[in-house]
């Protein structure tokens, strides 16, 4: 009852879904978890609590890519691709763009390829930013420091050239081979710390994709024996008062 009456029809309602979502989930996870991460599409803060569902259920999350991804969560031979439309600053309409530009003309063959592509046509400078500092971008083999230190560069040649064709001009690719349009000329630079790749995508996504901060200390928190946050909600009332230690990261904090 739980202080809130149902009438009949209304509880039959309830129970034959609840019979038909643990169905679902039971026999097929990866597509039902894909599905619950689909429903909530966009939100940051729901997103990876469903994320660590995933993992409890041993289901890969694989990691965002610009030629692999939908806008929405896909299965991937029971695996979840993560979704284009989940990263912060990429709207739905962008990420409709690239994908349908996918479909009809083939994968991104480089970072080059992909700005001429997609640049303009719902994509801007920040929507970009967001795509290779969730790393959607890696699978160009460039880094992450190199694509956002030469990509303003790219983006200007790509409008000087848009505006040469429009006045008739030689175009500033023009003359070139086709191979040579899609090589990447960026600055060579060594890529980002592994802790400010993970802060990138933290920021953009909400989670830890390519790792997470906390593994470092996996021995001294095996050492201590420290206690899991999940671990501690499963401790009865009835137990009493219990001491536990616990290893985390400090987000903010508040002065009072």
């Amino acid at each position: 009852f739980a202080k809130y009456a149902f009438n009949k029809s209304h509880a039959a309602c309830y129970a034959v879904v609840a019979y038909r979502t643990g169905y679902l989930k039971a026999y097929y996870p990866a597509e039902f978890m894909a599905s619950m991460l689909n429903s909530f599409l966009g939100n940051l803060d729901k997103i990876p609590q469903y994320i660590d569902e995933c993992k409890r259920l041993n289901i890969e999350i694989l990691e965002p890519d610009i030629n692999k991804s939908s806008t929405k969560f896909t299965v991937e031979k029971g695996k979840i691709r993560f979704g284009l439309g989940s990263i912060k600053n990429v709207g739905i309409a962008a990420v409709n763009v690239i994908v349908e530009e996918r479909r009809k003309n083939g994968e991104y063959k480089s970072f080059t390829d992909f700005c001429k592509r997609a640049y303009g046509r719902e994509l801007n400078k920040r929507t970009l930013e967001s795509l290779i500092k969730c790393g959607a971008l890696d699978c160009f083999g460039v880094n992450r420091r190199q694509m956002l230190s030469g990509y303003e560069s790219i983006l200007s040649a790509i409008d000087a050239e848009k505006k040469a064709n429009v006045s008739g001009q030689m175009s500033l690719f023009g003359g070139f081979e086709e191979e040579k349009e899609e090589e990447d000329n960026l600055p060579r630079v060594t890529e980002y710390s592994l802790r400010e790749l993970l802060n990138m995508e933290k920021e953009t996504t909400g989670l830890y994709l390519s790792g997470h901060p906390m593994n470092e200390y996996n021995g001294i928190i095996e050492k201590i024996g420290a206690s899991k946050v999940l671990e501690i909600k499963q401790i009865s009332v009835d137990e009493g008062e219990k001491h536990v230690r616990l290893c985390g990261i400090v987000l903010s904090k508040k002065m009072k």
